[in-house]
């Protein structure tokens, strides 16, 4: 644990005032322990405010003295909160400050020291106690953020080293304890809650055990994080987090305050996700679909989706009502992003809006009103928390109420609530153990649902006596409500006294949430979906997954289906869910949102939902390509932004804006950006089916993991036997080898292989080996392979190190996963036969081809096309490679990003080759004195240099000028931008 420990002349500095007699002793002490903390601040000793003198004051904190023994903390507070009272009216009293500060006090005796935040009209909040004798750390920690925080250090919250010495001594401690059953439980809840939100934990106990202290630690975190800006009393282990104080250690949480205390976490953006990316690995990031947004591209959207004529409207609304519920959702709010651009969006409008009673002047009340216009809700119990901690950083401080950030499931799907139909007022909210919670849908609907909630549980759980009744009777005058909340009541008595109570009363708190959204819904809805691939889901998931896509007439079947997405579906549902007609949208989506085919019923704007009444329709009217947007939003996801309105009649997405814009971070806030990007119309090409749109291109095979089955080099041995080292691999393999990468087996479990490394135009380089036991045309079992005991040896190996290092929804042996969805058995079938075979890049920043030996086996990285005729993969090859189609397949065929996948035979109206036509012999001869020419070249470096080689020779310049001039006779086949 990183801890700080006071300098040397605060110890002697606090050594002294703790031996002080009176209280003119203490005031002097006083100032010097806070003149060794802050020399360039001044201080200020009995100074005039209202009736009174003030002991001392230190920029925006004012000091009480009391001497030794003597503090009375109820009469003590009560004239400081006169003095902060007096001082926030009249904030600069010629104090020689600027009058910015919002006001603190503290009441010390030299030991005892209480801290308060100021509340206009109200009394102090007391955000701290604590006794400097036995906590000279914590007084050394808590004077520095309370004076001025702004000379703390901003937090490290993007390094992880600063993480993993975090997490030290949470993971020292659940080893010790891991095997108590009160441990056990908390994991075993923790593990419950994240399977009702769709993610499953490792299924190596190490790596679950892992991801359980780090979740502990980032929940811990924010709690304590949440504390410093707004003090709520709130415990910052409750939860699966309980195991914590009740292990051994009862200091480590005080120990983890104190290691926050020492920055100042005010920084004007949403920090905590940062924690999370140095705390929680990537992989599982990925696992999870989390990719958390840039805080200048959430202040993007909110501040397209929250036009500036609405948010005047809605404050002006606020002030008008008593209670005006949220009005801007983020249905997967993550660690809190987009709600920290919301709040602080609404937040800059209130000084424009018509406020005679000087609502917005109070600092708390217009807390309390942002806080209920801007909600969230997420599935991940963590991010809820982060988020959490967030909006009280926008907010600055407590709204005294619930934060409206709940741990809900935005698309039902989960533990629905649902009205029952012999009685409409009441909802039934299943259990897992097949009963169900009746709740009046009055009830559930109130603003003080939270709070009636609690009095029912606080009742459930008394013993002996109890005031069902009359508690039933506070919160509705309704008999039939009255009936229902009293059998609610027994219910819960019923789990508390089975020791069931662990998560009833945040999950009854949270679970209605959704549907009350759904009944009294925001106006504007944004934030960012998560991406999951339909591939990457659990079995369960999938099959929920399909049925629903399949209900909004988005899913995308047939060769499509691996690559259908969450955030698709999850666009569409919470439109439907959560938006009225005319009400407005954002939603950053993957580029493939864009273009690619498996997004194409999305970008209809007709999402119909069959079981519904009312078709849903979206009117996609502006969007946002962020492809070209340096540095990218995503690093490894190409984004885009989907704006719309939810209308009676749907508008599909047709064209967008094109964002470009260079030296942007993922730190920079929206100010600095907007200065650097800029919006132009997206031209969109005309693009065509041809002949060979519905011919078997394929991709190439699943050759991965590369240190178990792909070798660079081999070296022939005796007895026609090969030694190799596999490549080395990448994460997460790296070091999951066996132990050492070489190997030996027989000459015939050797097969050439190419990728996309490989690819030059109009040939290839020497490619790499796969080692696999392939016969022929079909995987053999290892085991029954007869003389070949090496390859039996080293498949058995690989086999075991392939299933300690896949991921869960992966194929679960070796040879599936090198034969995924048979891309390998096709390419298989054809070897030894008379066929040829043409193969283009995947992705990359151009298009290239060359046709090459069908006795290659091509991966995953290249697509390949078996043709009888020479001549027409040639045809194929010159077409693919042809100067006057690159600009094309750069701007039209690259479905995400740098991939082309299947789109230059599905965009390209390339007709069937047909032997009789002169300008596709030409075409295929061109081909061919290209590939016998590069052929001879004599090409070095990496694929990069012997690409550009290729293209400036001045043989295969003179053949690319001749290929173009011969597909210039061909009728439509250059296409042309509209």
């Amino acid at each position: 644990m990183l801890l700080m420990t006071p300098p040397p002349p605060f110890t002697s500095a606090l050594a002294t005032l703790q031996n002080a007699r009176s209280e003119n002793d203490v005031t002097l002490g006083i100032t010097r322990l806070v003149e060794v903390i802050f020399p360039q601040l001044g201080c200020r000793t009995e100074v005039p405010v209202g009736k009174g003198r003030m002991d001392l004051v230190v920029g925006g904190v004012t000091f009480e003295a009391k001497r030794p023994g003597n503090i009375d903390e109820l009469k003590n507070r009560e004239q400081l909160g006169d003095y902060l009272e007096e001082l926030s009216k009249h904030p600069r009293l010629d104090l020689g400050d600027n009058g910015s500060h919002k006001w603190k006090g503290i009441i010390s005796d030299g030991r005892d020291w209480f801290f308060y935040d100021h509340r206009p009209r109200k009394s102090l909040r007391l955000r701290r106690q604590l006794n400097s004798h036995h906590d000279p750390d914590g007084l050394h920690y808590e004077l520095r953020q309370t004076i001025d925080p702004s000379l703390l250090a901003a937090p490290p919250t993007d390094r992880p080293d600063w993480a993993e010495s975090l997490l030290k001594p949470f993971t020292s401690l659940a080893q010790q304890s891991h095997n108590l059953p009160r441990f056990e439980i908390k994991q075993r809840l923790w593990a419950d809650v994240l399977a009702g939100a769709h993610i499953i934990p490792p299924d190596d106990p190490k790596a679950a055990l892992d991801l359980f202290v780090r979740h502990t630690l980032l929940v811990v975190l924010a709690r304590l994080v949440a504390e410093t800006i707004a003090p709520s009393g709130r415990s910052a282990s409750d939860g699966f987090a309980a195991w914590i104080v009740e292990s051994q250690d009862n200091n480590l949480i005080e120990k983890l305050r104190q290691e926050i205390n020492k920055y100042n976490w005010r920084t004007g953006r949403d920090i905590l996700k940062d924690f999370y990316h140095s705390a929680i690995h990537r992989e599982i990031r990925h696992d999870f679909g989390e990719y958390y947004t840039p805080d200048w591209l959430a202040s993007a959207v909110v501040e397209e989706v929250c036009d500036p004529a609405w948010v005047k409207q809605t404050l002006a609304k606020a002030i008008e009502q008593k209670y005006l519920g949220p009005q801007v959702l983020d249905p997967a709010c993550g660690s809190g992003t987009f709600i920290y651009a919301a709040v602080k969006h609404l937040d800059s409008y209130t000084q424009e809006v018509d406020d005679p009673s000087g609502i917005f002047q109070n600092t708390n009340t217009k807390a309390k009103i942002l806080n209920r216009l801007v909600a969230g809700l997420d599935l991940h119990p963590v991010a809820v928390e982060l988020a959490r901690a967030t909006k009280l950083l926008a907010l600055g401080c407590n709204p005294d109420g619930p934060l409206n950030i709940w741990l809900g499931d935005s698309l039902q799907w989960a533990t629905k609530p649902v009205q029952t139909l012999d009685d409409p007022g009441i909802i039934s909210i299943p259990t897992s153990d097949a009963q169900s919670i009746r709740l009046p849908v009055r009830l559930v609907l109130s603003d003080r649902y939270e709070q009636d909630l609690n009095m029912v549980f606080d009742t459930a759980s008394e013993i002996g006596d109890n005031h069902d009744q009359t508690i039933a009777q506070t919160i509705t005058t309704n008999s039939d409500d009255e009936s229902a909340i009293l059998e609610t009541t027994e219910t819960l008595r019923g789990y508390i006294s089975s020791d069931r109570n662990g998560v009833w009363q945040w999950f009854l708190a949270n679970i209605v949430q959704p549907f009350r959204l759904s009944k009294n819904k925001p106006t504007r809805l944004l934030g960012n979906p998560p991406w999951v691939v339909f591939r990457n889901m659990s079995p369960e998931r999938q099959t929920e997954f399909r049925e629903h896509a399949q209900n909004r007439n988005i899913w995308e079947g047939g060769k499509l289906a691996t690559q259908n997405d969450l955030a698709a579906l999850f666009a569409a549902t919470t439109v439907d869910l959560y938006l009225e007609d005319d009400c407005k949208f954002g939603f950053v989506l993957p580029y493939a949102a864009l273009e690619a085919r498996h997004w194409k019923s999305f970008r209809s704007g007709k999402w119909d939902h069959k079981p519904a009444h009312k078709p849903v329709r979206a009117n996609l009217c502006k969007t946002w390509n962020l492809i070209e947007v340096k540095e990218p939003p995503f690093p490894q996801a190409p984004s885009s932004v989907v704006f719309g309105t939810k209308a009676p009649k749907n508008r599909g997405l047709t064209s967008w804006l094109n964002a470009t814009g260079k030296g942007i971070t993922l730190k920079s806030s929206w100010a600095e950006v907007s200065k650097k990007l800029s919006f132009n119309p997206n031209k969109t090409w005309r693009v065509k089916p041809g002949d060979y749109s519905s011919k078997k291109f394929r991709q190439g095979a699943t050759l991965v993991p590369q240190s178990l089955v792909i070798a660079k080099e081999i070296l022939p041995l005796p007895g026609k036997l090969v030694s190799f080292e596999t490549k080395d691999g990448k994460a997460p393999w790296r070091g999951k080898e066996l132990g050492g990468r070489q190997g030996t087996v027989e000459t015939n479990y050797v097969h050439k292989t190419i990728l996309s490394k490989h690819l030059i135009p109009f040939g290839n380089s020497d490619g790499y080996y796969l080692i696999a036991p392939i016969e022929g045309d079909q995987f053999i079992d290892p085991k029954k392979i007869k003389n070949a005991s090496n390859m039996s040896r080293y498949w058995t190996k690989a086999s075991v190190a392939y299933g300690k290092g896949r991921k869960l929804r992966a194929p679960n042996t070796l040879e599936k996963q090198i034969d995924y969805m048979n891309k390998l058995s096709v390419q298989l079938a054809t070897r030894g036969k008379k066929s040829h075979k043409v193969i283009y890049n995947m992705s990359g920043s151009n298009l290239c081809a060359a046709v090459i030996n069908p006795s290659l086996i091509v991966g995953h990285t290249l697509y390949h096309y078996s043709t009888n005729t020479a001549e027409e993969a040639h045809y194929l090859a010159a077409i693919f490679n042809a100067a006057c189609l690159n600009q094309f397949f750069k701007e039209a065929c690259r479905a995400a990003d740098r991939h082309f996948n299947l789109a230059p035979v599905e965009n390209l109206p390339i007709p069937q080759y047909n032997p009789q036509n002169p300008v596709h012999q030409a075409l295929a001869s061109l081909s061919q004195q290209a590939h016998d020419h590069v052929a001879q070249l004599a090409l070095t470096g990496g694929t990069i240099k012997k690409r550009k080689a290729v293209l400036v020779d001045d043989r295969i310049k003179a053949i690319l000028d001749d290929i173009d001039t011969k597909i210039a006779q061909i009728p439509d086949l250059i296409p042309t931008k509209n």
